[in-house]
């Protein structure tokens, strides 16, 4: 009985952060710059630095794309398992090798949120 309690225990204190970083509002993941014009729907994002942050929509992770204030584009995430967790969000970003695209990575809990942006 204790090692049951025990274990339930545990799990509840590994499980609670990371509920709470699924369900919270909007997350500053940090800032990017992006060297060239890419295209994120209907949006065309001219190079510049932008601050990017996560936000939970009901159709899923949106990494939204902020300048001065104001939201200039957003895409639904491509979310995958990472293989450790991240208390504070990371973000990477670059364009992919051999490729016409712009690659914005979050790491933040235990998944990895990605967006690949056309270059123009």
């Amino acid at each position: 009985m204790k090692r049951a309690t025990l274990f339930l225990t545990v799990l509840a204190l590994v499980i609670s952060p990371i509920m709470v970083m699924a369900t919270e509002g909007p997350v500053k993941a940090g800032h990017v710059t992006i060297p060239r014009t890419v295209a994120i729907g209907d949006n065309v994002l001219r190079p510049g630095t932008y601050t990017v942050q996560l936000v939970p929509k009901q159709e899923g992770m949106f990494i939204q794309f902020v300048r001065r204030g104001k939201v200039i584009a957003e895409d639904l995430a491509i979310v995958r398992n990472a293989r450790f967790t991240r208390r504070t969000p990371r973000i990477r970003a670059g364009k992919v090798w051999n490729q016409n695209f712009y690659k914005v990575t979050i790491h933040y809990g235990d998944k990895l949120y990605t967006a690949f942006l056309p270059i123009q």
